[in-house]
């Protein structure tokens, strides 16, 4: 009896032990799930010159957690003082979440991105994409509400020091490949969600429902075209090398062009703009530039369906 009960005793310690770790340190901090599943994430400081930078972070959240979760990330346009959800601040420094999910919705600069390294890290700029987006996937993990693996007691393989805020809700074990794991020996997994990110994100969120596809058929039918005229002598002055206006829009049915959604243009490499999008359906989703010489001009439209289409057509104004 008296080994029984010692046994019994050591057993409760034991899994006593396991619960305070369990809510000491942790997967995700349960408090901070949002309770919607839509989130709204507007850019602080959004411009031409950081716009491809953007849709890179927007692609890739709509890759990984969308794609396998109940949860929704709208609106990706500028803030204002009463905008809600996830406000980004682009800036040249260590990137960053304020506080954990739920938290930081509304907050000024809930979450810092930086799209260039001049300052901080400057070794990111030889594969600038790669990070932008790996670091991306982690910051908006921390938005979700899933604090960093490493910080937890049953990652014993990893001596990086914690940071930030630990999670209360242990959902999985201690995850090397996570995008969340200091230790992970590919850098934030370069922004692909380990199976248990997945696991992760599901639990607390549900899964994404997979919509079966329409059988109504959905027109793409569209092509590129463009008009010219010659520039008129103050364009002359002004830019003396060019020699052309053009034009250049989309065409095709009325369905068609009311099923899409935007165009982005991508235009000579020496353009100091080089991606321009457009969305004005009253223009055609039409764009005008001085142009001269021969080049290929290139057009991803994106329609409603989330479906792209890449055109592109060349131009000669020798």
């Amino acid at each position: 009896m008296k080994v029984s009960f010692l046994i019994l005793l050591a057993t409760s310690i034991l899994s006593l032990n396991f619960a305070m770790a369990q809510r000491e340190n942790a997967f995700a901090l349960k408090g901070s799930k949002w309770q919607t599943n839509t989130i709204e994430v507007t850019w602080e400081n959004p411009s031409q010159g950081n716009q491809q930078e953007r849709e890179w972070v927007k692609q890739a959240i709509t890759n990984t957690w969308q794609s396998v979760a109940d949860v929704n990330f709208t609106n990706w346009g500028k803030s204002n003082e009463n905008s809600n959800g996830i406000r980004i601040r682009i800036r040249d420094e260590g990137p960053h979440v304020k506080l954990l999910g739920n938290q930081i919705d509304g907050m000024a600069e809930g979450m810092v991105l930086n799209f260039t390294f001049n300052n901080w890290s400057q070794s990111m700029k030889n594969r600038r994409k790669d990070f932008i987006i790996a670091i991306a996937v982690h910051e908006f993990g921390h938005a979700l509400g899933f604090a960093h693996e490493h910080n937890r007691t049953d990652c014993y393989f990893c001596d990086e020091k914690k940071q930030g805020t630990s999670g209360d809700y242990w959902i999985t074990t201690c995850d090397l490949q996570s995008v969340m794991n200091y230790c992970n020996p590919d850098y934030g997994n370069w922004g692909k969600l380990s199976e248990d990110d997945v696991k992760g994100v599901v639990t607390l969120y549900g899964s994404r429902q997979i919509i079966q596809p329409s059988t109504t058929t959905f027109d793409r039918n569209v092509s590129l075209a463009h008009i010219t005229r010659d520039m008129t002598m103050e364009e002359k002055e002004e830019w003396p090398r060019l020699h052309k206006f053009i034009q250049i829009y989309v065409v095709g049915s009325d369905k068609a062009m009311n099923n899409i959604e935007k165009v982005v243009y991508e235009l000579h490499p020496t353009f100091e703009q080089r991606f321009r999008e457009v969305n004005d359906k009253e223009t055609n989703f039409g764009y005008g530039i001085y142009v001269w010489g021969m080049f290929e001009l290139r057009a991803e439209i994106t329609f409603r369906d989330g479906i792209t289409k890449n055109l592109s057509r060349y131009l000669s104004f020798d």
